[in-house]
Order: structure tokens, then C-alpha cells, then sequence
């Protein structure tokens, strides 16, 4: 008998495949794009950290986010690892939107 997903199971295998396809991309440009239902479906952009982007690589890059309309905030993966570690991701996400950035507390 065939076992059917639970809704659980389902969700944790789309999101262990968008993390594999996030990664793959992240290596192979340097960064993609993620749109985020637990930030009201906002689409993010996140970009590589590690190994460290050159700055002319950062700096193309960022010329290519700036061009796509629809992202709601950039974030590095050491940003975007703050963001999902913290109580209240969506308030973190506000911030980031209106320019800041996001730091582990000292």
C-alpha cells in the first residue's frame, strides 16, 4: 500500500528542493530569488556570502537586483539565517526593506 504525504511531509520536501535549487544557484551567480510566504509572499533576493563575492561580483550583482522590481530587500545568507533565527522574522523584514541591515546582537 502506498503510502499518501502528510501536508507536513509535502512542505518539508518543496523546501529541502527550493533550499538544494537556492544553493546551486547561489554557487553557480551568486545569488537568486525566493519568494517568501512567511513574509506576506514578498519576493527576496538573496545573495552569496560565502565564499566572499569580489567586489566587482557584488557590485554586478547588485546592478542586476536593483533592475527587478518586484524584490522587497536583498539579503546576504548571514542576514537571512538572522532573520529566520529571530521571534519575529516579519519585523526584522520591515526594517530590511527601509534599508538596514541585520546583525547577530554582540
Amino acid at each position: 500500500m502506498t503510502k499518501i504525504p502528510t501536508a507536513e511531509e509535502t512542505a518539508m520536501a518543496l523546501a529541502e528542493e527550493t533550499a538544494g535549487k537556492a544553493r546551486s544557484l547561489l554557487r553557480s551567480q551568486g545569488w537568486c530569488l525566493l519568494k517568501c510566504e512567511a513574509l506576506d509572499g514578498d519576493t527576496i533576493a538573496l545573495a552569496r556570502n560565502h565564499p566572499p563575492l569580489l567586489t566587482s561580483e557584488r557590485e554586478r550583482i547588485m546592478h542586476q537586483l536593483e533592475s527587478i522590481e518586484k524584490i522587497s530587500a536583498v539579503y546576504t545568507e548571514t542576514e537571512l539565517k538572522i532573520l529566520c533565527d529571530n521571534p519575529n522574522p516579519g519585523l526584522l523584514h520591515e526594517a530590511k526593506k527601509v534599508g538596514a541591515e541585520l546583525a547577530s546582537p554582540p
